[in-house]
């Protein structure tokens, strides 16, 4: 996760031809890890998270592998470049299972779900990295984990503001062995696009292969830790790009009202589930709440009297009731405000419409795999054909 598949010398494929792979990888082993294995630099072990994942698969038989991160009961949130079948020509249709030990690579049969079914967003269209983004049904919800909050607010303006990176891919880009162990990162968002957060330090710290699909996480004014970017592509392992969680919000809802409704009755369980067309547990907005897990926009904002309620994500204040400011994200009271309600605007405010994105341009789109890493490598952890037997080796830049 800190190193760039880098300038050194890689193996190049010997038959490329019909593995259309951006990127080299190893072939998945079982054992240990071995003394030459470095932490990303900067970064840890990630022994908790339990909502990321990693997905492996094959591709003409062997082994491959992304991130991914659990957003409802049964719902992975990856990359689309990761589970597109298309960029395989002729490996067929792809399976998947999931795991979230944090030694992934010595996790037994047992410690995997199968994944059901899969969903790619519409305009990924096989290289359009603002929508590369897919979302995968596991099998049987995963024991003791729960799905991560991520965020519907609008980012612009938060540029600088931290973020914690996770994911399974290389930690030492010259060490085809140094994948397959939960790793986080503090980076931060260096600047942000209307479909992209760019992060790394540039130097020494980011995402690498095999990171793809993996989340990153920002902590909120209100103590929440939320989703905000799923690890797409970048030019070096410390240079890379997420795309928006925000910006696909109404993709990511569909799905989990489709699928995740009927995984479960919406009754009362003492949960507020976001994949419920109504449910009692959830809090009507503006009204009281102990915690966002309260409120179906999982926004649980302080009020100036004391205690919280369900607020609503803005972009601007202009997206909020009166007396109200947008603040990171979501309608608040502002603190400077001599004069505060004494209680948050009734539940009958007729909902202003949610001021979404606009158009997403087609920046940095991913190149052809076929392209030999001309451009932004997407960051899979893609098979490879060793052609170690032919003595072929290039400088490989992924």
């Amino acid at each position: 996760m800190t190193g760039r598949l880098s300038a050194n010398a890689r193996w190049l494929l010997a038959a490329l031809a019909f593995a259309a792979g951006c990127g080299p990888s190893a072939e998945l082993s079982l054992e240990p890890p071995g003394s030459s294995r470095r932490e990303i630099v900067g970064g840890q072990v990630d022994s908790a998270d339990p909502e990321v994942f990693m997905i492996e698969f094959k591709v003409f038989g062997v082994p491959s592998m992304c991130s991914a991160t659990l957003i409802g009961r049964r719902t992975l949130l990856t990359a689309a470049h990761c589970v597109d079948s298309s960029l395989f020509p002729g490996a067929g249709q792809l399976s998947f299972r999931a795991t979230n030990q944090t030694q992934a690579k010595m996790a037994a049969a047992a410690d995997y779900t199968e994944v059901t079914e899969v969903r790619i967003h519409s305009g990924w269209g096989g290289g359009n990295a603002a929508n590369d983004i897919a979302l995968m049904l596991l099998k049987s919800e995963p024991a003791g984990a729960s799905g991560k909050p991520w965020n519907t607010a609008n980012l612009s303006g938060l540029a600088g503001q931290p973020l914690r990176v996770v994911g399974y891919g290389y930690t030492d880009p010259d060490d085809y062995n140094s994948w397959g162990t939960k790793h986080s990162v503090d980076l931060s968002m260096r600047a942000i696009s209307s479909a992209f957060i760019t992060t790394g330090d540039r130097t020494s710290r980011g995402f690498c292969s095999g990171d793809s699909g993996g989340p990153s996480f920002h902590t909120f004014p209100d103590g929440v830790e939320r989703l905000v970017g799923v690890h797409s592509n970048g030019p070096t392992c410390y240079d890379g790009d997420d795309v928006r969680v925000d910006a696909h919000a109404s993709f990511l809802q569909a799905w989990l009202n489709e699928k995740e409704a009927l995984a479960a009755p919406c009754g009362k369980d003492g949960q507020c589930d976001q994949g419920c067309a109504t449910d009692p547990d959830c809090s009507a907005e503006w009204s009281p709440c102990l915690s966002e897990l309260g409120c179906r926009s999982r926004l649980c904002v302080p009020h100036p009297q004391g205690g919280g309620f369900c607020s609503r994500p803005c972009a601007a204040s202009a997206d909020c009731p009166p007396a109200m400011a947008c603040l990171a994200g979501a309608c608040g009271f502002p603190p400077a405000a001599e004069e505060a309600p004494a209680q948050p605007p009734s539940a009958a405010t007729p909902p202003q419409e949610e001021a979404r994105p606009g158009p997403i341009p087609s920046l940095r789109d991913t190149p052809s795999c076929a392209s030999a890493g001309t451009g932004r490598f997407p960051t899979i952890l893609w098979p490879v054909l060793l052609g170690a037997s032919f003595g072929l080796r290039r400088r490989f830049r992924r």
